[in-house]
């Protein structure tokens, strides 16, 4: 069955995360929140030492409990099958998505790949068909191209202030970001060529 995740990207700044498990599963997870500013909670009975060198996360080494998924915006599971249901269903119960590592239960969302830099974040994902070759995909797209974000955001600015007419403005617009335009070099000059050339000639 083909799953229909909906690609959505949520503000996790300070959203408070459950993840049950101390194992290579949870890590890895913990880390992508870690990258997203997320309130982190791990409980387990036995951790990695890469978990518990972690500053910014909460330890708690007990067996889970339905009690524990109380107050929390995400909850992940990443322990033992058997665990990972038990915390699916617990999560359900308080209609409360949970994303599950491994076994046969699928969850309510997933962690797809991501590369991301300060103002690019690109996410892909096969929704689970084959999640090493999301991987592989998405380490070939070049998110470097972020860092010329903060140009084309004062370029966009000007012109939507600039230009009354929607039809221009719309043409204008796309072609800044022409391909020609955004992966060259002198993408600053060809950009000012542009602008020129509606403004100020």
């Amino acid at each position: 069955m083909i799953l229909k995740n909906l690609p959505v990207f949520l503000n996790m700044e300070n959203k408070k995360v459950l993840v049950v498990g101390g194992g290579n599963a949870a890590l890895i997870k913990i880390k992508k929140l870690i990258d997203f500013d997320c309130d982190v909670t791990v409980i387990s009975n036995d951790f990695l030492i890469d978990i518990l060198e972690f500053k910014n996360i909460k330890i708690i080494k007990k067996d889970f409990e339905e009690k524990d998924i109380e107050g929390f915006f995400l909850v992940v599971a990443a322990a033992e099958s058997n665990v990972n249901k038990f915390v699916y269903e617990c999560a359900k119960n308080k209609n409360i998505f949970c994303s599950v590592s491994g076994g046969d239960i699928k969850g309510d969302f997933i962690f797809p790949a991501h590369k991301k830099n300060d103002r690019l974040t690109v996410a892909l994902s096969t929704d689970g068909a084959y999640p090493a070759l999301a991987k592989k995909l998405c380490s070939k797209i070049d998110v470097s191209l972020g860092d010329r974000i903060n140009f084309f955001e004062e370029k966009r600015k000007f012109v939507i202030k600039n230009v009354s007419d929607k039809n221009l403005k719309k043409k204008i617009l796309s072609e800044i970001i022409d391909d020609d335009v955004i992966y060259s070099e002198n993408y600053i000059e060809k950009t000012e060529n542009i602008l020129k050339r509606y403004f100020y000639e």
